[in-house]
């Protein structure tokens, strides 16, 4: 390309990545979360009224209409093969959907809200959740048996026998990108390492300052993990090291606590929204 065109790419990098439009939205929607199929394809949207609606990009249309929480949906989370949806809400049930078919699959209940939930990447008859006053548990979508999550207490020790009591909430709780580690985050600081197969915490990673963690996501191919914590930084760990790759990520101008992180596509970037609308 000519030399000008190279160095205004090399000066504004983000001016052919960023969307500047947007295409569509909802009219009759008020979306409380939302996550893509693997192939990006469709969007599955969880509602305050406790719907949970799919949109298909290739028809620009809503492809399917979920019936069955009563309280708002408080996360979606698609299988791997892209024919099951799990969502989870704050009636106090998670549910398991047949997209093709619109059939409730399975409906797992707690006895509070259940705040996230995710399909194990290898294995889609299992799933992890998080009460919101429990301790993160692995559900078995088949027989609805559910599993106490390891946590450990405190940064003093690394010993997986400092385990918290089941009563003790956990932050956040999540698989890795290939589903054999579990990642919990707790509300001193620290993100465990647990062995999905073994429930057997193998390694501690402590958040510089101790903030409580909010939220923990990974990029593509899992090389990279993002921690969002309630001092309103985000930071990016190495998971191979667990080293810090950033100094911290935060709005400056209006200082406010990130609501969700994520990875761009290609992992050169990260994008996040805030918790509330800026001035």
């Amino acid at each position: 390309p000519p030399s000008g065109a190279m160095n205004l790419a090399l000066l504004n990098p983000l001016d052919n990545d960023m969307p500047e439009v947007i295409e569509e939205y909802f009219d009759d929607v008020s979306a409380t979360c939302c996550a893509f199929n693997r192939r990006g394809t469709l969007l599955a949207v969880g509602c305050s009224d406790g719907r949970v609606v799919v949109w298909d990009f290739d028809t620009r249309s809503m492809a399917r209409t979920l019936h069955g929480h009563a309280h708002p949906v408080m996360s979606v989370c698609w299988a791997k093969n892209g024919r099951k949806v799990l969502s989870s809400s704050s009636d106090f049930t998670l549910r398991v959907w047949d997209i093709l078919g619109m059939i409730e699959e399975a409906n797992i209940r707690f006895d509070c809200a259940v705040l996230f939930a995710q399909f194990d990447p290898r294995n889609v008859s299992r799933c992890i959740a998080t009460p919101i006053v429990e301790t993160p548990v692995l559900v078995n979508l088949t027989t609805g048996t559910k599993d106490p999550v390891p946590l450990v207490r405190d940064d003093s020790d690394d010993a997986p026998s400092k385990l918290l009591s089941k009563s003790e909430p956990s932050v956040v709780a999540c698989f890795s990108k290939r589903g054999e580690w579990i990642f919990t985050g707790n509300p001193r600081g620290i993100v465990a390492v647990v062995n999905a197969d073994t429930m057997k915490i193998e390694r501690t990673v402590c958040v510089p300052g101790g903030a409580p963690v909010k939220s923990i996501s990974f990029d593509r191919k899992g090389k990279w993990m993002l921690v969002n914590s309630a001092d309103r930084s985000i930071r990016c760990f190495d998971t191979d090291s667990f080293q810090q790759a950033n100094a911290g990520c935060k709005d400056v101008i209006n200082n406010l606590q990130w609501k969700k992180c994520a990875f761009s596509g290609d992992g050169d970037y990260i994008i996040a929204g805030s918790a509330q609308k800026a001035d």
